[in-house]
């Protein structure tokens, strides 16, 4: 395992993307109506840490939601296939004319995130869905799909390892660690 970023340039990653979420909650001084989706498991990691840091006016305007959604099992590739783990706990009556926030660890890819915008567009057609993620791969974009590119990332990682810590697991391991960490293909984890 090798360092990609160390827990201070995570956590003000987590700033700089909570401040660019932030802004997109406001036009003209008001309020907007705004909903928050996690991705679970990974997303967990990365949406307690953007939301610790937004300052929220009231309750009346933001929703919480999780949606669990895997393609990756214990794999270090994805399967191709998205599984739903855990259906969308928000009726879509709460995301009527909302920006809804989809969060995630990462966008590699690209499968899971689609399949939750998706999911949520014709859920709630009114809906103005964006995505912030941690990690974003490029390069690791899936051609058969449309593109997804998140409106809010953390970093970009080129390299074609698969990364651990900071809600990206392995598994049910090394989500907990605090940075984040490239494992090459067939390395002992």
């Amino acid at each position: 395992m090798e360092l990609f970023r160390d827990s201070r340039a995570v956590r003000n990653a987590f700033t700089l993307m909570a401040g660019k979420v932030e802004n997109s909650m406001c036009q003209g001084g008001r309020p907007l109506l705004t909903a928050f989706i996690t991705i679970l498991k990974g997303g967990q990691y990365t949406a307690s840490n953007i939301l610790n840091n937004i300052y929220f006016e009231t309750d009346d305007d933001v929703v919480f939601g999780n949606i669990g959604l895997s393609s990756y099992k214990d794999q270090t590739t994805s399967s191709e296939k998205v599984t739903v783990t855990y259906p969308l706990d928000i009726e879509a009556k709460l995301l009527e004319n909302r920006i809804v926030w989809l969060i995630d660890d990462i966008k590699d890819s690209g499968l899971t995130l689609f399949t939750a915008k998706q999911y949520v567009t014709e859920m709630c057609p009114s809906a103005i869905v964006k995505i912030a993620v941690l990690v974003c791969k490029p390069d690791a974009h899936n051609p058969k799909l449309p593109p997804c590119d998140p409106d809010v990332v953390g970093f970009y990682y080129t390299g074609e390892d698969f990364l651990i810590g900071c809600g990206l697991g392995y598994g049910e391991k090394f989500r907990g660690v605090r940075q984040l960490l490239t494992v090459k293909d067939g390395e002992e984890i």
